[in-house]
């Protein structure tokens, strides 16, 4: 999974791609998504707080192009 910086993630979103758009993996703590939940149209977020990622990667879909 590649690490994005804020300035990457308008282009990696605009725009339909042949590997589709990615999964926004937001790893944030519950307070911080509370305050500031990112929502980009046609863009996925998944908000699983750092801490629980080991536990949580069921939930992350390797065959999709995600980042976080």
């Amino acid at each position: 999974m590649k690490q994005l910086a804020v300035t990457e993630l308008p282009a990696l979103c605009a725009g339909p791609t042949a590997a589709g758009r990615p999964v926004l993996l937001d790893v944030r703590e519950p307070w911080e998504f509370a305050q500031a939940a990112i929502h980009i149209d046609g863009v996925q977020t998944l908000h699983i707080p750092m801490n629980e990622v080991p536990e949580r990667l069921a939930d992350i879909d390797a065959a999709r192009r995600d980042a976080a």
